[in-house]
């Protein structure tokens, strides 16, 4: 218990902590729509929320994208966690040429040992 007066000492706020490069160029892209391939052939598009050290992705508002006679249909799934083992590549929208190299080195980092 606290004595009057004095106050529990507060967390340090995310926007003060230091971040590694990955999570800076990780951060840029939250919230953008982007396209998923993945190894079975699927194409999910959602918005990106997360990326974890593993390289697992997080998205939100998804959706699949099936052919279906030649025509596109859009199966809604909401939030899917997308492993990055079955990831074979991702493209975001909306994103300008100077973040273009600094995309793909964040989506080719994969942890030491994987």
């Amino acid at each position: 218990m606290q004595a009057a007066g004095q106050r529990a000492a507060q967390p340090p706020s995310l926007q003060t902590q230091e971040r590694s490069p990955v999570a800076e160029r990780a951060a840029a892209l939250l919230h953008k729509r982007c396209r998923i391939h993945v190894r079975d052939g699927r194409v999910l598009v959602g918005d990106f929320n997360c990326l974890d050290r593993q390289g697992n992705i997080i998205l939100a508002n998804t959706h699949e994208v099936l052919t279906v006679a030649g025509r596109p249909h859009e199966k809604l799934m909401g939030q899917v966690l997308v492993p990055a083992a079955h990831r074979v590549s991702i493209e975001f929208q909306a994103v300008n040429p100077s973040e273009h190299a600094a995309l793909q080195q964040l989506l080719s980092w994969r942890p030491e040992g994987s």
